[in-house]
């Protein structure tokens, strides 16, 4: 994602202020103590993130399912064949080939669908569903990925909606200063407002 202002117009946009800590990553060297030298929340991992959602099989039709406290939509899973379950049953968290990559139970890499196929579940022996990749992603529960199944990871892969809020927000309070505020037209005293012509209707 790229922040660019054309030539002349303004300074270049600065990124985006961070909302949380990345803990091992983070630039103020916060470690595995996330938060306690830069004093941002630490970032949710991947187990935090889905560990409210149900544990679902493969296979499991779950397009709108009403939980006890969770209104599930998005939520089916792929339908694999024994032969697959047990090959992803011997991949660890954060290794594989592409196209069945366990996902590290701490933090996630950018999730790519391709060919309908997302990540494989860091615990589970299935890939991830629309639901738990949305989740992932930064998407609120109550968005809907519509049209065919097969379509749905590909509106939700890549779609880093977290970091696109953070640039919006930021891009906006750069926006905002400058616009400047409608003020009211008013008449000076002894002034006569200009006679307009009368409107004729269209025939």
């Amino acid at each position: 994602m790229f922040l660019a202002q054309l030539r002349g117009k303004g300074p270049v946009p600065p990124a985006p202020v961070a909302t949380h800590c990345p803990g091992t990553h983070c630039a103020y060297g916060c470690g595995s103590t996330a938060g306690s030298l830069c004093g941002l929340t630490p970032t949710p991992t991947v187990d935090e993130v889905l560990a409210t959602l149900p544990l679902l099989h493969s296979g499991e039709d779950a397009e709108y399912r009403e939980e006890e406290d969770l209104v599930l939509i998005n939520g089916s899973t792929m339908r694999h064949s024994q032969q697959v379950i047990a090959k992803i049953g011997q991949i660890e968290p954060g290794k594989g080939p592409i196209s069945y990559r366990r996902l590290h139970h701490d933090q996630a890499r950018t999730i790519v669908a391709g060919h309908r196929a997302l990540p494989v579940h860091p615990t589970l022996d299935r890939t991830i569903s629309v639901r738990e990749a949305a989740r992932i992603q930064g998407f609120e529960d109550e968005h809907v990925f519509c049209g065919p199944r097969a379509q749905q990871p590909l509106q939700g892969g890549t779609a880093l909606a977290t970091l696109g809020r953070a640039v919006a927000q930021q891009l906006q309070s750069m926006v905002a200063p400058r616009a400047a505020p409608r003020t009211k037209t008013t008449m000076r005293p002894g002034r006569k407002a200009a006679s307009q012509p009368p409107i004729t209707p269209a025939r």
